[in-house]
């Protein structure tokens, strides 16, 4: 059975698998023996991967590795959707400025919850130059005109239409539960996901 002995949260690690070769100093590679043995870790090496990152392989876990390749990266997918008066609203349209986009459902407890927090802290994110843009994931359109008239939020809301859009919003921004919110950057690049206030701020205070 392919061993793999690991350290340091499963990132600095020592591959027994035949072909695989990590280069490691033998005093690293003590180190990491002497603490498997103390810890008497062991695992199959179907439940890891190998990555190579600067220059060295890296073993993680291959729930680590799903997670990271879930993870939505890089340029922000366009999104061509309908506002509640049925206007046409993209993502392109907000060009050269932040936006903070907040998927919800009407549903969904813990969103509503989350426009409610949204809401005291949407002048603040207007001061910052932070535009606001809630997608539902609703397909009943009445129960989510229902939650908008309810709630009151003070920003651009939109609802995931397929046909419109030609794929579904949601899918594209890998959104996994929600609420989920994506941090965009004036050039269109995700920079965070699910972002604090604080990291907010701080994004926009880089600039």
């Amino acid at each position: 059975m392919e061993q793999l002995l690991f350290l340091e949260n499963e990132r600095l690690c020592w591959n027994i698998k035949n072909g695989v070769e990590i280069k490691i100093s033998e005093n690293i590679f003590q180190y990491i023996v002497d603490a498997w043995q103390n810890q008497n870790k062991m695992v199959e090496s179907g439940n890891f991967g190998i990555v190579l990152e600067g220059g060295r392989y890296v073993v993680r876990s291959k729930k680590v590795l799903e997670e990271e390749t879930k993870k939505l990266t890089g340029k922000a997918p366009e999104f061509k959707l309908l506002d509640m008066e049925g206007n046409i609203v993209k993502l392109s349209d907000y060009k050269s400025k932040y936006v903070l986009v907040d998927f919800w459902a009407s549903w969904c407890r813990p969103c509503r919850i989350k426009s409610k927090e949204l809401k005291e802290k949407h002048s603040r994110l207007k001061e910052l130059g932070i535009e606001v843009i809630g997608i539902s994931c609703d397909q009943d359109k009445e129960q989510w005109l229902k939650a908008i008239k309810e709630d009151q939020p003070t920003w651009i809301q939109l609802r995931i239409d397929k046909v419109i859009n030609g794929s579904d919003t949601a899918d594209d921004y890998k959104v996994e539960f929600i609420p989920t919110l994506y941090l965009i950057s004036p050039e269109g690049d995700i920079l965070e996901k699910n972002p604090s206030m604080e990291e907010i701020e701080s994004f926009v205070k880089k600039e």
